[in-house]
């Protein structure tokens, strides 16, 4: 816990030095001189006169004199908390102003970083980038091997992604199918995360790639950790569209025991026994071509009965227009002509039919 509230307080710009002293004056709420300080820290004397004025000024110590002595206190917590506070209200309504002075700078910025407090200072950017990024779309595009930011950066999790949560930036992330990354996305849906796996022992990968606003983070888990950020619109551009044409390559997470199809079905979301359906087409060839045959008999069967129908059809309409001739008074000649003409009709049908049978 007590490495905990260093680290808070170097993040808030104190040396070690100082933290030092100033949990000493807390530990002491009745209050401290210098003498006393110096004699509980181990700091010199003059170095703890120092460290106290600096404090003060900060607004981490308070005074009053006892006499023509110094007796120092440290200030609570939680007014330290309402200063800060206050002073990030001003400098959030700053952010507009400031801004619009420095102008737009189309040139490729480069930052490097080393060390483990080098690549806090990297995610540290990724949440300020996104949190002012006014984008209704804004998402982190990323691609990490996972294990390895646990292993160099156990607070990982407080630091960043319990803060990414509460700001609720969205997170695409292509991980390695490993333990870690499985239980991580058994919270993706409440934690603003959507996450797809590949092969480790395929594709190995030991960096993290980070993609978001116009800027793209490198980080190098290796012997010493280091990284680098590039802030670019086109460059940022080119990497979110490889992310994404990596992204639609990928499936999501598949469960670990996938249901069998049943017998007589197949995959597929159309339904129905469509694996009937490939077991006809795994059929023997020989036993296909016989069905192909009997289906091309059956089809000139058709063509046949179709034809023979419509020609029926063709002699009972002149019969008809016949009988209508003599009606109307073309006379018994008349019917005589019909009827030739439908013999030579049904003789003529008759020859191309024997021939089709030949």
């Amino acid at each position: 816990m007590l490495e905990d509230i260093k680290k808070i307080l170097a993040h808030l710009g104190l040396k070690e030095s100082e933290i030092k002293v100033y949990i000493t004056c807390l530990e002491n709420k009745q209050g401290l001189f210098v003498s006393e300080v110096a004699k509980i820290t181990g700091i010199k004397r003059s170095s703890v006169n120092l460290i106290l004025d600096r404090l003060n000024t900060k607004g981490f110590v308070t005074y009053h004199l006892e006499g023509a002595r110094k007796l120092f206190s440290a200030e609570q917590p939680e007014t330290l908390l309402f200063r800060l506070e206050d002073s990030l209200k001003d400098f959030r309504a700053l952010i507009p102003l400031l801004r619009a002075t420095s102008g737009a700078d189309k040139r490729t910025k480069v930052r490097f970083f080393e060390g483990r407090e080098g690549i806090d200072k990297i995610f540290t950017d990724i949440l300020l980038t996104m949190k002012i990024n006014k984008d209704s779309k804004k998402e982190v595009c990323a691609v990490s091997s996972g294990k390895d930011i646990f292993e160099f950066l156990p607070e990982h999790q407080k630091d960043f992604i319990n803060k990414r949560i509460k700001e609720r930036i969205p997170i695409r992330w292509i991980a390695p199918d490993s333990k870690i990354s499985r239980e991580l996305n058994k919270q993706s849906a409440a934690e603003y995360r959507k996450m797809k796996f590949f092969d480790p022992a395929k594709y190995q990968f030991n960096i993290e790639i980070d993609i978001y606003a116009d800027k793209i983070a490198l980080i190098s888990f290796g012997k010493e950790l280091s990284g680098v950020v590039i802030e670019n619109k086109g460059l940022s551009g080119s990497f979110r569209g490889l992310f994404n044409l990596l992204w639609d390559s990928l499936r999501y997470a598949a469960a670990k025991n996938p249901v069998r199809p049943r017998k007589n079905t197949a995959e597929g979301g159309c339904g129905g026994n469509s694996a009937v359906f490939l077991q006809k087409i795994e059929a023997n060839p020989v036993a296909l071509l016989g069905q192909s045959r009997t289906q091309q008999k059956n089809f000139l069967f058709l063509l046949e009965e179709k034809i023979r129908r419509a020609q029926n059809q063709k002699c009972r309409e002149n019969f008809f227009a016949g009988w209508r001739v003599v009606a109307s008074g073309g006379g018994l000649a008349s019917l005589v002509w019909f009827r030739s003409r439908i013999s030579d009709k049904m003789s003529s049908s008759q020859t191309v039919k024997t021939h089709k049978k030949h």
